[in-house]
């Protein structure tokens, strides 16, 4: 028996509401673009945490820094003291960059005004050549720092950069020459912890020289320079001591140095002559510096 039309009606629209309830339906585009914009927000923020992190790790630098600032400013004037922080951090962060290149952990550069500046070395080198790879990345980048203010100095056109530059890189130098000076913990003391009597009798003479080709240049006596002299003497004589008498060390002086410097054992005679040589480099180019920049500072521009 043929349906009549109203039963056809009927059971198309049984068939409609079905299908309809089966479909599922299309995320529109206006919820795509949100969705997008949460899952890279939220891919963004994760990786600025790291920089995050790193940003925080830096804070006690950059509070110590802005106090040096301050009281440095009320001296030398904000211009020349920021630069010299400047050039300081360079020093610190060749401390630090050394010491990544030999292994040690290290923490952030703190700033004690009228003192410089210091990191911290989280773990004690394993031999004396290990401390002066990481006294020499102080010094060596400070010398860099100096340079290229010198450089920039030196090839402006205002008589104003040139004598802002030169008096920067003149300080700088001569406060990294400072730093040489082999006592009291200082860069010096660690950059020379491998030498024997027999590079310390290579050294002095080339320091004399130093002082006297100084002299000649300016016709001043830098001071630090006497310094050093003297305490490359009272070291140098120290290490001829301590080499002559070592049979008579006792059991427990020798045990002392043995776990100060675990791998002393293995250091090798080329790199005793490295330390010496990266020793006189740095002396020598900075003394170069400072008779450059102190000989153009008197000049007139």
């Amino acid at each position: 028996m043929e349906k009549s039309p109203l039963e056809k009606l009927r059971e198309m629209q049984k068939i409609n509401t079905q299908e309809m309830r089966g479909a599922t339906p299309e995320k529109s585009p206006q919820n795509k673009s949100i969705i997008s914009i949460i899952i890279f927000s939220v891919l963004f923020l994760l990786s600025k945490l790291k920089f995050l992190a790193v940003f925080l790790k830096f804070i006690p630098t950059i509070i110590t820094m802005g106090l040096s600032l301050l009281l440095y400013s009320q001296i030398f004037g904000w211009k020349f003291a920021l630069g010299f922080l400047l050039l300081i951090l360079l020093h610190e962060f060749g401390h630090g960059l050394a010491a990544k290149i030999m292994g040690l952990k290290v923490g952030v550069p703190i700033f004690i005004p009228f003192f410089g500046a210091v990191i911290a070395l989280k773990e004690q080198p394993r031999s004396t050549f290990v401390e002066a790879v990481v006294g020499f990345g102080g010094p060596c980048a400070g010398l860099l720092g100096a340079t290229g203010v010198f450089i920039f100095g030196y090839f402006s056109e205002s008589p104003d950069i040139k004598s802002f530059c030169f008096a920067l890189a003149w300080v700088t130098a001569m406060i990294n020459y400072f730093n040489l000076m082999p006592f009291f913990g200082l860069d010096g003391d660690r950059i020379s912890q491998p030498l024997r009597i027999g590079h310390w009798v290579v050294l002095i003479p080339v320091m004399t020289f130093l002082i006297y080709w100084h002299y000649l240049e300016t016709k001043e006596i830098q001071p630090f320079m006497i310094l050093l002299m003297i305490g490359a003497l009272i070291k140098g004589f120290r290490v001829w001591h301590k080499s002559s008498g070592y049979q008579k060390k006792s059991l427990l002086e020798q045990l002392k140095s043995s776990t100060a410097y675990p791998e002393e054992e293995h250091i090798k005679a080329s790199h005793r002559y490295l330390s010496l040589f990266a020793y006189l480099f740095l002396a020598t180019a900075l003394t170069i510096l400072m008779v450059h920049t102190e000989i153009l500072r008197m000049k007139p521009h």
